[in-house]
């Protein structure tokens, strides 16, 4: 459609991007020469899904009554009258979304990652106080706007799926009904997955949690999960396992802002967007702006310190991957049918409360059992879930948005000089040997690009503090790659387990290959035939 007008106003001029529910283009105002973005649907998008004509009047809805610098704004609204094409106009912003961020860079450094999740938190205030409860809070949905000055200011997109919540005496607007579910699973708070009617502002700051998380570790908790009915059981089940466990170097303090806001139970969470900034504020003492140059990936010799660590209990460090039992993949829920309890550290304001709602966690976790059977079983929910996501990983096309290509965005942040980290002395080059624990523990193993041997289910690693290895695991057909990075305190991550689809009784066996034969002495009588392959049909399922 470059080069269309619509609704005799907006001349489009290049495509931004595609997503489920429509088309963004960057475009021109035609009176004022303004430059500005206009997201359309077109008529197949609108006949296709009967939801997606009132996704969009969602968005125009909730995004128009909300004045702050940290959510995109609403400038113009309508249908064209030539096509009957909705569309919506908003500001025209330029940078990237902290997906593609976290993609180019990896994990953020912990400042870093703090400054942007406060922004996104202004933003989520003033949307709370709109009564807007956004519900798709996920990296693709922050965009960090970079100004001609450097400056970066962070942006919440795509208010499509917001739910609105009445003023007193009036009803509900949502899209959604008992039994249907929107959201990006990664990001989804358990009550999304178990009673959409139960979903209020806390909700949101569970995502705003999973985001941080996300900021600091390079990847949200439970990412490599495969099955979406298994990571559903776990998000409602298990607490997601510590932030330090897979990112040691991050502070105590930002690990007691995630471990609060992930709580099972809602009522253990921080109880809305203004206590969540109460929390993370003191721990900016320089304030929450944000430069260009500032977005660089943490550093080898920050990979290497280990920060003092969170007591999160007994119950989070179960969920975690270094305490992982590997015998609970028998176990769907890996709870041995006890029920998570998360408590949190006494000496800590913003773990404050979690300690105290520790059984209460146990028993709501429990009671979540019945609930998430009920949502495996509805079969059209996960299909709904699982189709777009697979065709389109980052959810609908984003908003007022123009990514730059990746290569002369990597430029700028090799060219932006990377700040050192605080008080650090050089770590002694001193060869140091740590355990990587893996599964399945039949798996073949590569460290580096060599082969490795695998006893008991670990991998010895070698290498000095600090030092990045790329692991590879390869069992069953699947196949998993993973950077590793050796600390004082182990392996980070340290363990790494490999989704195996599982065989079923019609399957075709598993055929693992023999080791080259020698040849027979010459005079030794001829070897009978051996098979080509020796089929292996695992008895155990790990």
């Amino acid at each position: 459609m470059n080069g269309e007008i619509v609704d005799r106003k907006y001349k489009l001029t290049r495509l931004i991007g595609e997503g489920g529910m429509g088309c963004v283009y960057e475009a021109r105002q035609l009176d004022t020469g303004e430059q500005v973005a206009v997201k359309l649907i077109s008529g197949q998008k609108r006949r296709e899904s009967g939801t997606a004509l009132g996704r969009f009047q969602r968005e125009a809805r909730a995004a128009a009554g909300i004045e702050t610098p940290h959510i995109v704004r609403l400038l113009d609204a309508g249908t064209d009258p030539v096509t009957g094409s909705p569309y919506l106009v908003m500001e025209y912003l330029e940078g990237e979304d902290l997906g593609q961020l976290l993609h180019r860079l990896g994990p953020l450094r912990p400042d870093v990652a703090l400054r942007v999740v406060v922004q996104a938190c202004l933003g989520l205030q003033k949307a709370h106080e709109a009564r807007v409860i956004h519900r798709d809070i996920k990296p693709a949905n922050v965009f960090l706007a970079r100004s001609g000055d450097g400056e970066i200011v962070v942006k919440l997109l795509d208010f499509g799926i917001a739910k609105i919540k009445p003023s007193e005496g009036g009803a509900t607007t949502g899209l959604t009904t008992t039994g249907k579910m929107l959201g990006s699973p990664l990001f989804m708070a358990p009550e999304q997955i178990e009673d959409i009617r139960t979903v209020d502002y806390r909700t949101d700051i569970w995502s705003l949690g999973v985001l941080l998380y996300a900021a600091l570790a390079g990847n949200a908790p439970r990412h490599d999960i495969a099955s979406i009915a298994r990571l559903f059981v776990l998000l409602c089940t298990e607490p997601a396992p510590p932030i330090q466990d897979v990112a040691p170097w991050v502070p105590r303090e930002i690990a007691a802002v995630v471990h609060r806001a992930l709580q099972l139970k809602m009522d253990d969470r921080f109880q809305g967007a203004e206590e969540m900034l109460a929390a993370m504020h003191p721990l900016l003492p320089d304030g929450h702006a944000l430069r260009q140059e500032a977005l660089v990936a943490v550093t080898d010799g920050e990979r290497a310190v280990l920060a003092p660590r969170l007591d999160v209990g007994p119950a989070a460090r179960r969920g975690s991957p270094a305490e992982a039992d590997e015998g609970s993949r028998s176990d769907p829920t890996g709870d041995g049918g006890r029920g998570p309890a998360v408590s949190g550290s006494s000496g800590d304001p913003a773990a404050s409360g979690s300690a105290s709602g520790a059984s209460t966690s146990t028993a709501a976790a429990r009671s979540r059992g019945p609930a998430v059977l009920l949502v495996l079983g509805v079969a059209g929910a996960i299909a709904f879930l699982a189709a777009p996501r697979a065709a389109d990983p980052g959810g609908d096309a984003a908003p007022a948005t123009s990514a730059e290509p990746a290569t002369s965005a990597s430029a700028a942040a090799s060219a932006a000089p990377a700040t050192p980290p605080d008080a650090l002395d050089p770590a002694p080059a001193v060869l140091r040997r740590v355990a990587l624990s893996v599964a399945p523990r039949d798996a073949a193993v590569e460290v580096d690009g060599a082969p490795a041997e695998v006893r008991d289910g670990l991998v010895e690693i070698a290498g000095v503090l600090g030092s990045n290895h790329r692991v590879r695991l390869v069992s069953a057909g699947a196949e998993r790659v993973e950077d590793v990075v050796v600390t004082e305190n182990g392996a980070s991550p340290p363990r790494i387990a490999l989704d195996v689809p599982a065989v079923g009784p019609t399957s075709a066996p598993i055929a693992r290959p023999q080791p080259p034969r020698r040849p027979a002495p010459e005079k030794a009588p001829p070897a009978a035939p051996m098979p080509a392959a020796d089929p292996l049909v695992p008895s155990t399922l790990h």
